[in-house]
This record gives C-alpha cells, structure tokens and sequence, in this order.
C-alpha cells in the first residue's frame, strides 16, 4: 500500500445559492399525458435522498456521479446499499472495474446542495473534482474533504449477489454493495438531516407532522401492553381457561374501532394459548 495523497482545492467559482419558500409541484400527475410521463410526475411529488457517488476507474482516474436513488437494503449480516445508474455511465464502468464505491451523505442546506449540483455535470474530460477538495488511497475510490458533505460509506460491490451486484434492468444498472466503513467528514456537532430532492429541486427535510397522541398513549398502546401481559400470565400458569377483562384503556375513549380491534386481539391470543397448553 502506497501512502494516500489527498489533494486540496479552492473552488473559486462556486455558485450563491438562497432558500426559498415551498412551491406547489409544477405538474399534476393527472394531466393529460402518457403514462411514463404521468409516472414522472407522481415521483416529483416524492422526496428523495441526495449523495455522491465517488469511485475509480484503474489506469483513468476518479469517477463520481450526483444520485437521487440511494437507499439501505439490510442491516444483517453485513449492512447492505443499494441504488440504480442509467447506462452508459462512466461512473458505473469505474465501480465495475475497481469493484468498489463510495457513497457521500450530503448536509440538507446550501452547502451540500453546492456539492450535488457540483456533480451533476457529468465526468466528461476527466476534470469531475476540478475545484474541490477530496482524498484518495492509490487506487481506492476518492472520499470527497468538502464543506457541506457528512459522512462517507466505503462500500464494495457485492459480488456474490445476482449477476455479482451489477444488475442490468432495460437501460439500467441496479448495483448492491457492501459497507465495509463509515468515514464522519464533517463537524462532531453536525447534527443536521441530509440533503433531499423533489420536483427538480434540492429542499430541506421541513415541518414534523405529530400524530393523534392521545390516540396513540390511550388506545393502541394499552391494547398491545394489556393482551401482552394477560397472554404472558397465560404461559406462566398453563391455565386452560384464558380470562379477558378488558380493562382496555381504548374501552375508555369510546372508540368503536378500537373496540373491535382488542376484540380481535384477544381471539387471537387466546387461540394460540390454546395450541400451546395442547
């Protein structure tokens, strides 16, 4: 292993950019127009992650690639990431060549919107980092050092995966890694949401939507805790005869729903209680 050389830039011309209030979507999905295009309209309506891709492509240099498609696929046994590249791609040609990637989580504000837009570009004359401040281990796939990313996950493509993690579907390329690490790039104290994407713009994770708490504390809660406690007094007894006091905090609200959702409960439960004494 050769010494890592991390190369420092100042980008000289980087864009100013402002928030702004929040729009309505500019296409209603019921439009009059065909089906792919209505789709599209409806994914405008959905938030979207937003990261950068980095990795290398041996002999050629650094790739990277803005994307909106990331996501987590499993936690067990190893952390599993997943997300989809058009082709061709230049980015998705140096993953399959080097094997590994890359995945940079952006801060939700100006400064990680800088760096998307950054590499929405396109890696065309090889000149994708000109301008910004990254890292590179000899071949590794470069973690990038600028203001506005969070952290970076090393991952590598998941070979034993179908079609070795690199899965063509029509004109794209469903890749499935493997994180092998967590690189923390910014702050200790950053603890902001990351970077989202909806209706061709980049937004800021908005307002909480609390639900019906007393709903939630006075019905459903009790519901689960009560039947919990009387199923597991059942199997500490072995009694054959399942007593249901509903003493039900629901019962209370008046709630004729939630009535019948603890009645179903405690069927259930008192079948299985059956099965287990038999």
């Amino acid at each position: 292993m050769g010494a890592a050389s991390r190369r420092n830039h100042t980008t000289a011309t980087a864009p100013t950019w402002h928030t702004s209030p929040a729009k309505p979507p500019t296409v209603h999905p019921t439009k009059q127009v065909p089906l792919p295009e209505q789709l599209r309209s409806i994914m405008r309506l959905l938030p979207h992650s937003v990261v950068v891709c980095t990795s290398n492509q041996p002999g050629d240099g650094p790739r990277a690639m803005t994307m909106s498609s990331f996501t987590s696929l499993t936690l067990a046994p190893t952390p599993l990431v997943t997300f989809n590249i058009a082709t061709p791609s230049r980015t998705l040609d140096a993953i399959r060549a080097s094997g590994g990637f890359n995945v940079h989580v952006l801060s939700g504000d100006e400064r990680g919107a800088n760096v998307a837009s950054h590499f929405t570009k396109g890696n065309f004359g090889g000149n994708a980092f000109k301008g910004l401040a990254y890292s590179q281990e000899d071949d590794e796939a470069p973690v990038l050092r600028e203001d506005g990313v969070m952290f970076a996950l090393r991952c590598r493509v998941l070979k034993d995966a179908p079609e070795g993690g690199l899965l063509r579907v029509r004109d794209h390329v469903i890749v499935v890694g493997e994180v092998v690490e967590m690189v923390r790039v910014g702050e200790e104290e950053d603890e902001e949401f990351g970077l989202v994407y909806a209706d061709r713009m980049y937004r800021e994770v908005g307002v909480v939507l609390e639900i019906n708490k007393r709903f939630y504390a006075v019905g459903l809660r009790p519901c689960f805790q009560q039947l919990h406690l009387i199923g597991l007094h059942k199997l500490q007894n072995g009694s054959a005869q399942l007593r249901f006091e509903l003493r039900l905090g629901c019962w209370q609200m008046g709630r004729p729903q939630l009535k019948q959702l603890a009645v179903v409960f405690a069927i259930m439960i008192e079948f299985c209680m059956i099965h287990v004494d038999q």
